[in-house]
């Protein structure tokens, strides 16, 4: 999914049901446009599968919950 939504204008997206356990590379997905609910900015060094759900205090992320 490299670069996937990089240069994209998309302001949401639905996810649910999505299992990102099994993606290999997701290196530039949403660029530098991306942050999650609790405040957490993208970082090309955080750019692992890791940080593909809800951005919590406890578990940063870069998805935010409806």
């Amino acid at each position: 999914m490299r670069f996937a939504f990089a240069s994209s204008a998309v302001t949401e997206l639905d996810f649910r049901g999505f299992n990102p356990s099994k993606l290999k590379d997701v290196a530039y997905l949403f660029s530098s446009s991306l942050v999650g609910g609790n405040g957490t900015a993208y970082a090309s060094s955080k750019a692992s599968y890791n940080h593909f759900r809800i951005d919590t205090a406890s578990t940063p992320g870069y998805l935010t919950a409806a």
